[in-house]
């Protein structure tokens, strides 16, 4: 395992662990602090581009993002280096996160979790080794990342198309944190 997926999970972890000491209130209002919203952009929380990355909704969406992000990341961080991934991984949230935003906007809606940012990575692995064989949990069969990334991607857009953005998942974020992984990774491959 990687020094920065490592890292990263660590702090997932304890972000998530860290509120389960409050009651309900208290953490639908801690949600509110760190997570992204129309209202909190008008009121100039910008750390929450930053922050709403660390926090999750329920074990399963901590899971399944701990569960990519070390799938994926050790792999990102090898082929680019520690500075790269994490301009990667977070970038990639930050731009998920604004098109999430001026898609819903002016819903009232938190945007949690870290999955535009793994999609960022998954996007990156997708431009920096296109014909290489990965096998994702959720997916084992061993393809090549264009296709993998191609295959995600489409999925992520059917169940954009059937759900809209009034469901509890944030496929834009997902989609657009794919594609900024996917950019970025691939200006930083011609460097």
């Amino acid at each position: 395992m990687t020094r920065c997926s490592t890292t990263l999970a660590v702090l997932l972890l304890l972000c998530f662990a860290a509120p389960l000491a409050l009651d309900a209130t208290a953490r639908e209002l801690l949600t509110a602090m760190v997570g992204v919203n129309a209202a909190g952009f008008l009121r100039g929380q910008w750390w929450t581009f930053v922050t709403y990355q660390f926090a999750h909704g329920n074990w399963s969406h901590l899971l399944l993002n701990l569960v990519s992000l070390l799938s994926v990341g050790p792999e990102v961080e090898r082929v680019v280096g520690v500075r790269k991934f994490f301009a990667i991984y977070f970038l990639s949230g930050i731009l998920g996160a604004c098109v999430w935003l001026a898609v819903v906007w002016p819903l009232d809606a938190h945007l949690i979790g870290a999955s535009a940012s793994i999609c960022g990575l998954l996007g990156a692995l997708a431009a920096l080794r296109p014909r290489e064989k990965y096998i994702l949990v959720f997916l084992p069969v061993a393809l090549p990342a264009w296709l993998l990334i191609s295959a995600l991607a489409a999925t992520q857009v059917a169940y954009l198309l059937m759900a809209g953005t009034n469901g509890n998942v944030a496929y834009t974020a997902h989609l657009a944190g794919g594609v900024a992984g996917f950019a970025i990774a691939f200006v930083l491959r011609r460097r």
